[in-house]
């Protein structure tokens, strides 16, 4: 919890964090870690700091408990049975709970899980898989200058920066959590039927090693062949 953390040395959190590191990563190499050991020194390193990181951040907001860590999750919608694992559930001492997924990359953001259509929905099946109150819906962003949380929170002062404005949206955690279930069961019904559209905006997501199996551009291409002239098909 946020006491011990504070508590503890600064030789006292280095130990920790390279404890910590040393753990996720024997459990990554196994046996290969003598063979890769310049790529797991490396990768030790980095996950210290982005622990370090993720501590100062910690120490900054009000007082929480960790309740769980990968806790795993079944949530049942539309007749499908979804199994999931949720990065972080902490207890506030505001009251509630949170969630908390994280990310490395910078691309996460909170509107992903705010559209009308969902276009990111771990947090929001999240929310609805635990059996408590959720207070908090955030991503932690992992970076070695500073861990960032992005979501929404009440109070404001649960994590550090500027939580989005729930008024904004349905007014209420309760509400909020009733739409976001009506909008996965609209998402599974889509995918039930076969219907895995992609939007204009997430067009890039059809690139790379999904191009296969999207097969948008290659749709791209026949619409426009079918709109060249006939001589050029023969040629």
């Amino acid at each position: 919890n946020q006491e011990t953390i504070n508590n503890m040395s600064k030789i006292e959190r280095e130990k920790w964090f390279k404890a910590c590191a040393g753990q996720a990563l024997h459990e990554a190499f196994g046996s290969l870690r003598n063979q890769l050991r310049v790529l797991y020194d490396l990768e030790l390193i980095r996950l210290q700091v982005l622990l370090a990181a993720l501590a100062d951040c910690d120490v900054q907001r009000s007082g929480f408990e960790v309740e769980a860590l990968e806790k795993k999750i079944t949530t049942k919608l539309n007749g499908f049975v979804l199994v999931s694992r949720i990065d972080r559930v902490d207890r506030l001492e505001s009251g509630g709970l949170a969630i908390i997924d994280y990310k490395t990359g910078s691309q996460a953001r909170p509107a992903d899980w705010l559209k009308s259509r969902l276009t990111d929905v771990q947090i929001p099946l999240y929310t609805l898989a635990v059996e408590e109150p959720v207070t908090a819906a955030v991503i932690g962003i992992l970076r070695p200058a500073g861990t960032r949380y992005r979501g929404i929170w009440e109070p404001s002062d649960v994590f550090p920066g500027s939580p989005e404005n729930l008024d904004r949206y349905q007014g209420n955690w309760i509400s909020q959590q009733k739409m976001w279930r009506q909008r996965l069961e609209n998402l599974l019904k889509e995918f039930s039927r076969g219907d895995v559209r992609l939007s204009m905006s997430g067009l890039d997501r059809a690139k790379g090693i999904f191009a296969p199996l999207t097969r948008v551009y290659e749709q791209v291409v026949l619409a426009r062949s079918k709109c060249l002239p006939r001589d050029i098909h023969e040629r």
